[in-house]
């Protein structure tokens, strides 16, 4: 098991991309604490930190569920100070909470809007970073994988906001990377492409039937793959177990992004 008895925190865990992050990492032998602010389902997003802590034991690892707002700097202080105490280290911390708008074009995109994705997507990834480097540093070993997207890379049309977010954390991905480096801390981030999870649905299409969501996303990944298939959660989480394992040691300051090879697709 390549990460046998790590202990990893991940952000965002409670649905889609989180939870197969968590999910891998359980399966590559870590203990992991489930950071989200979802204690409650939607009828559209099923999942809390509960249920996936509950799947995280039934891969015969321990979990900690946590309710958590990281762009709340208390929350996020008192996240590192409850994961000491229950595991006494933090081997991974993975900064995957984010959040999208509705597509819109920028002028339309309200001061309170911007002010909230840039909290959570960008300022959250900060502070997480902020109260788990310390305690690496301490023990001279640390795997940081923030989230990046393929929107970071190539923009999206109504999507500015997102976009510029995620543009910044690859940037932000590679000068933590140079700060942390002396201390045997990895840092890099992962690009996912388009990925089907609850949150995408209920942004874009929440309310079409179920039959034409299929349609739309097979349309999608045919447009935007060169494979024309699914870019899965799990494709993302063993990106994420890759780089929190000693195989990638010396990969450092990279965004390893996880698309079918969507760039290509035009070319």
């Amino acid at each position: 098991m390549k990460l046998k008895d790590k202990v990893a925190i991940v952000t965002g865990a409670s649905r889609g991309i989180g939870r197969g992050i968590a999910l891998c990492l359980a399966e590559a032998g870590a203990d992991v604490v489930v950071a989200s602010r979802t204690v409650e389902e939607k009828e559209y997003m099923p999942g809390t930190i509960h249920s996936v802590a509950k799947e995280v034991r039934a891969l015969g690892r321990r979990a900690l569920p946590l309710q958590v707002d990281v762009a709340q700097e208390e929350q996020v202080q008192d996240m590192v100070q409850k994961t000491i105490d229950e595991f006494e280290k933090i081997d991974i911390l993975v900064n995957n909470a984010g959040m999208v708008l509705a597509i819109k074009s920028l002028w339309e995109v309200t001061k309170e809007e911007w002010d909230a994705i840039v909290a959570v997507d960008l300022t959250g990834t900060f502070l997480c970073c902020k109260y788990v480097i310390p305690h690496m540093i301490k023990r001279e070993y640390g795997k940081i994988i923030n989230m990046g997207s393929i929107q970071g890379r190539q923009g999206l049309r109504g999507q500015v906001p997102y976009g510029a977010c995620k543009a910044a954390i690859h940037n932000y991905t590679l000068a933590l990377a140079k700060d942390v480096s002396m201390y045997n801390i990895n840092v890099n981030a992962v690009g996912p492409g388009a990925v089907r999870t609850y949150l995408v649905e209920s942004v874009f299409h929440m309310a079409m039937p179920e039959d034409q969501k299929d349609l739309i996303f097979d349309q999608l990944y045919q447009n935007y793959s060169l494979f024309g298939r699914e870019v899965t959660s799990e494709d993302i989480g063993n990106a994420v177990v890759f780089l929190a394992s000693e195989d990638a040691k010396n990969i450092n300051g990279q965004t390893l992004f996880i698309d079918g090879g969507q760039p290509l697709k035009g070319e």
